[in-house]
């Protein structure tokens, strides 16, 4: 997640999130908000694993913002996490008895 910025107000409110590329390349002296790229959005504590897996896909994300009910950044997910999430249980172990060959 070391590429993902998640940008908040005082209050910890979800503002958007960038990559760290592109707030490297921001213009200095411009608030962080309105550099390009900026995505305003981010998963509920609520939201389902198909929610997510299409999120990231629409844009490409390698971690998503999540929020509680008050629009708070609490956490977020990375597609590693999403990763684990999908695939079945015994996925290492087949990919493990795979390498040993």
């Amino acid at each position: 997640m070391l590429g993902s910025v998640f940008v908040v107000d005082r209050d910890g409110l979800l503002i958007g999130a960038l990559s760290a590329v592109d707030v490297m390349r921001g213009q200095a002296g411009l608030a962080i908000e309105t550099l390009p790229g900026l995505l305003r959005q981010g998963v509920g504590l609520d939201a389902d694993l198909q929610d997510v897996a299409l999120l990231m896909t629409d844009f490409n994300l390698v971690a998503v913002a999540v929020t509680d009910h008050d629009g708070r950044l609490v956490g977020a997910i990375s597609v590693d996490d999403l990763l684990e999430a999908l695939l079945p249980p015994d996925w290492r172990r087949r990919a493990e008895a795979e390498s040993d060959v």
